[in-house]
């Protein structure tokens, strides 16, 4: 984050399968605030995935958040997906300019 900003986001695929379309953020301070901010912002940054099998981040280009939500089943599908057991939201991104 800068000056109450969100700048770019990196996510690494063991906790977001589906990124960049979908991120799934735990339920960390540390991470919902942040996650909250990247939702009510209303421009795109650059987003990194970290690719495992290369030990490197790859940019995947400018992303901003269309719709998000915290609806318990959505979560419930999210976790069971993903493996995992604290994923606070689910937000959808489109790519953007």
């Amino acid at each position: 984050m800068h000056k109450g900003h969100v700048v770019c986001g990196c996510f690494r695929r063991q906790y977001n399968p589906d990124a960049p379309k979908i991120l799934l953020p735990g339920d960390f301070a540390r991470i919902t605030e942040p996650a909250e901010l990247f939702c009510r912002q209303s421009f795109p940054v650059p987003i990194f995935i970290y690719e495992e099998e290369h030990r490197a981040w790859t940019y995947q280009g400018d992303y901003q958040v269309e719709n998000w939500t915290e609806n318990t089943a959505e979560i419930a599908l999210h976790n069971k997906r993903a493996g995992r057991r604290d994923i606070s939201r689910v937000i959808f991104l489109k790519q953007g300019t």
